[in-house]
């Protein structure tokens, strides 16, 4: 139907500048002229066509592209409200507070842009160790398990699939919950499983902490308000160094 539309509209058009040109020529009756307007018009064409299509493309490009970011924004500050951030302190208790660690994930007001994607940086870069016992990890499985709803809302959203970061943290996140759900009751479980969910529990807990640094960097640098409540609660039961 829109595809009929345009057709109807561009042969309108059409009609319109032909009978223009034959008003022209009726009431001037200067063929060669009307010609060499018409070509000169033509030539011209192109430019008009770069210059809509190119820069103007452009400028939508842009405005579509920072709306993307908006909302991924949006989403990451609704994740980490409803429950990304007790699942980062939960699993942060298994990984105790090294000194680069607690370093890096010190944010401040006083950060730059610079430093928060030096401490991603750094995340992405250290080894993270996880040491979760049985209880631990009933822990980790039940904090999973309260957020697991508004998890499947927000992966939802088509604007994560070009949030590579986001999207990588859902499917730690979602890969962890499915284990816990195959295993049953950690009480159970034996010291292979037990290693296996550490491995798995520190790869969840390094998408985390990248994304919760880039959310953090953009309430700094948006809402410092909210900045220092969100500093605050990640740090609630924080382990000691």
């Amino acid at each position: 139907m829109k595809k009929r539309t345009a057709l109807v509209i561009a042969s309108l058009l059409l009609a319109c500048s032909a009978a223009i040109y034959l008003v022209q020529l009726s009431l001037f009756g200067d063929a060669r002229d009307t010609g060499f307007y018409l070509l000169q018009d033509l030539a011209f064409l192109p430019v008009q066509i770069a210059i809509v299509t190119i820069a103007v493309g452009m400028i939508v490009a842009e405005m579509q592209r920072r709306e993307r970011i908006d909302k991924t924004h949006m989403l990451a500050s609704s994740f980490f409200a409803e429950g990304g951030t007790a699942i980062m302190r939960t699993l942060r208790s298994c990984a105790g507070c090294s000194g680069e660690l607690c370093s890096i994930l010190d944010v401040r007001a006083s950060w730059t842009p610079a430093d928060f994607s030096r401490a991603s940086e750094g995340v992405r870069a250290m080894t993270i160790g996880v040491s979760c016992s049985r209880d631990d990890l009933e822990a980790v499985r039940e904090v999973l398990a309260q957020h697991r709803l508004s998890m499947l809302v927000i992966s939802s959203n088509p604007v994560l699939l070009e949030h590579e970061d986001f999207t990588d943290m859902l499917w730690a996140m979602f890969h962890l919950t499915d284990e816990f759900t195959y295993r049953g009751d950690p009480s159970g479980y034996t010291e292979a499983d037990v290693d296996h969910l550490n491995e798995d529990c520190a790869r969840a807990l390094r998408s985390l902490l990248v994304n919760w640094l880039a959310h953090m960097g953009h309430l700094r640098q948006e809402y410092p308000h909210l900045f220092t409540i969100a500093a605050l609660e990640a740090k609630e039961g924080e382990p000691a160094a």
